[in-house]
């Protein structure tokens, strides 16, 4: 980053130094060029006092002496000449051209640059009156040799502070982009040691403020992977526990069955096996599930429009074997004109077919489950209740944890249908109620936002 930031501000740093250079070289030739505009302004002012003006004509009356002064230059050439209105070239040294462009100041002297034997002057030109209209020009013309020299030598003294100038600003930007990069720096260091079994926030205290908002995302995402980590290392402890005892099992009704005497042993032993098998198969799907569920996976994240009324009579449909092999009788209540619900059907699925299979397996042989779908004023209302054993009112938020049954853990459940159901409603952010039904048994009453998008 050091490097990028740099290679931003230093060519800018040259190039704003480059047009600083040039701006003062323009301003050091113009006022040179007034200092020396004015010394000639004084020459052709000097030789225009020594034009005497006559009804006969001009004269000029300028000694052998203030001409030697008027040539007389260590480094540049001096011209001068005096044309009166006839085109008569009274006195000078070299041809002075007319101007052709030019600029009159305040004096009404004409300032004006040209061209001779290859040479570039600056010239001046001043006008004498005469009587009768008549009038002189007087001119005086210099090559530029002075004033480029001084030029020259203005803007050496001037370049060599403006490089340790430029010098120190670019040792400046090195160290200011080093410092300022350094909170960066830190949060690099902090991130590198993040350690999987210890997600720590990246504190932001003595970070700049322009930093805070970019650590407090990491921060969120740092926790959301430690969320995610926690879960899994949760259903991994519990994953190893709680198919121990199955596997376990299965592996000495086996054995046993291998050690049989008889066909009639050897079924008997077979039959557990299988009975112990269904448990088991149904045990690790609730576990990813769960597992799904609490880690926020894809498969939990696809919402859409459906009717749940379709959704639950399709669930109620398929416990009815099982209720049938228990002589239960499981009934099913909806209203006629459906119940539209925008959410994840699947999940849906999983909360309902949890809830009946709950109460399918905790219900006694003759007994009676009945499951309603109703509309309320704010969302969805699912209740599953039964006339079973029930629960007590202090088991009922100890059976929404994981693999645990309250006090009465009869059945063959495992304990996690109503903490998959618990998980499948916070998601649809619902409520999930248990109660006790009027048949004696428990009541089941799961509450849904109705948030269906409109077409």
């Amino acid at each position: 980053m050091r490097r990028r930031l740099l290679a931003w501000l230093l060519p800018t740093t040259l190039a704003l130094a480059a047009i600083w250079l040039w701006a003062a070289y323009a301003i050091v030739v113009h006022f040179v060029n007034v200092a020396y505009d004015r010394s000639l302004e004084d020459s052709v002012e000097t030789i225009a006092r020594q034009v005497v003006a006559s009804d006969s004509g001009f004269s000029v009356d300028l000694p052998p002496a203030a001409r030697q002064m008027l040539e007389f230059d260590r480094v540049d050439r001096i011209l001068y000449q005096m044309v009166d209105d006839q085109g008569v070239r009274h006195v000078g040294n070299g041809e002075v051209p007319a101007p052709v462009t030019s600029q009159t100041n305040s004096h009404g002297n004409v300032f004006y640059d040209l061209t001779r034997d290859g040479q570039h002057l600056r010239a001046v030109q001043t006008r004498v009156s005469g009587a009768g209209g008549r009038f002189m020009l007087v001119r005086v013309a210099e090559t530029r040799q002075k004033r480029n020299m001084l030029s020259r030598e203005v803007m050496a003294y001037m370049v060599a502070p403006q490089s340790l100038f430029m010098a120190g600003i670019i040792v400046l930007i090195w160290i200011g982009v080093g410092r300022g990069i350094a909170p960066l720096a830190r949060v690099r260091d902090a991130i590198a040691r993040l350690d999987p079994s210890d997600l720590r926030r990246i504190d932001d205290h003595a970070l700049p403020m322009e930093l805070h908002q970019q650590v407090s995302v990491m921060n969120g995402l740092i926790a959301r992977l430690a969320a995610l980590l926690s879960a899994q290392r949760r259903f991994i402890a519990d994953a190893s526990h709680q198919l121990r005892t199955p596997l376990t099992n299965i592996r000495t009704q086996v054995e046993l069955a291998l050690r049989a005497g008889s066909y009639e042993d050897m079924r008997a032993m077979l039959e557990k096996v299988d009975a112990a098998s269904s448990r088991l198969v149904r045990l690790t799907g609730q576990l990813l599930t769960l597992s799904r569920i609490e880690a926020g996976a894809d498969g939990f994240a696809h919402r859409a429009d459906f009717a749940i009324d379709a959704v639950v009579a399709d669930v109620v449909a398929w416990s009815i074997p099982a209720a049938l092999k228990k002589g239960i009788e499981i009934g099913f209540d909806a209203p006629p004109d459906g119940v539209p619900f925008h959410g994840d059907q699947h999940a849906i699925e999983q909360l309902m077919a949890n809830l009946v299979d709950n109460a399918v397996n905790y219900t006694p042989a003759g007994g009676r489950i009945f499951v309603t779908v109703g509309k309320t004023g704010q969302g969805v209302q699912l209740i599953v209740q039964d006339n079973g054993p029930g629960l007590g009112a202090a088991d009922r938020e100890r059976v929404l944890n994981r693999f645990d049954r309250g006090a009465q853990p009869s059945g063959t459940g495992s304990g996690l249908g109503l903490s998959i159901a618990q998980e499948v409603v916070r998601l649809h952010h619902g409520t999930i109620r248990l109660d006790e039904s009027t048949g004696g048994g428990l009541k089941v009453e799961v509450r849904l936002p109705l948030t269906v998008v409109p077409q």
